[in-house]
């Protein structure tokens, strides 16, 4: 399977330095996985990529949880929800990562680095790409006051 690559100029839109570093970073750390992965280079990576993954969402979400209520921003309970069904899959990796290192069964080891490259393209392509670029519209014209173009 090849996966597409994510676009930083999509991770870099809402102005605020924290919360793009932190998009920027997981497009970064994402590509090289996926490129790693459509090389058949991978296989160290599977593991830091997990933990990274784990590590981003508590403290990514975390920050822009805290801006969206701040900013009285109105989708914040749906972006919530799509914070916590990604925290779910990570979990689901990482018990897959656990059952692997215990068993080394290179099958569930193919499946483990599969879904640890769905998660990344899906959650660029329906979170980033979507529910982020709502909450940048949001930061743009209703926090930051810009006009919208007519």
């Amino acid at each position: 399977m090849i996966f597409q690559l994510m676009d930083l100029q999509q991770c870099i839109a809402s102005g605020f330095a924290e919360l793009d570093a932190q998009q920027v970073e997981f497009a970064e750390k994402g590509n090289r996985y996926l490129r790693a992965y459509a090389a058949g280079t991978h296989s160290a990576m599977v593991e830091p990529m997990i933990i990274y993954l784990s590590d981003y969402t508590k403290k990514h979400f975390e920050v822009q949880e805290e801006f969206m209520r701040a900013h009285g921003y109105p989708g914040t309970d749906k972006h919530v929800a799509h914070h916590c069904e990604y925290i779910r899959e990570i979990a689901k990796v990482f018990k897959m990562m656990m059952t692997f290192k215990s068993t080394s069964d290179m099958e569930a080891f193919a499946t483990l680095s599969l879904n640890v490259g769905m998660i990344i393209v899906d959650w660029f392509d329906f979170h980033i790409a979507q529910a982020d670029t709502r909450l940048n519209e949001f930061i743009q014209y209703e926090v930051r006051g810009k006009r919208r173009s007519q």
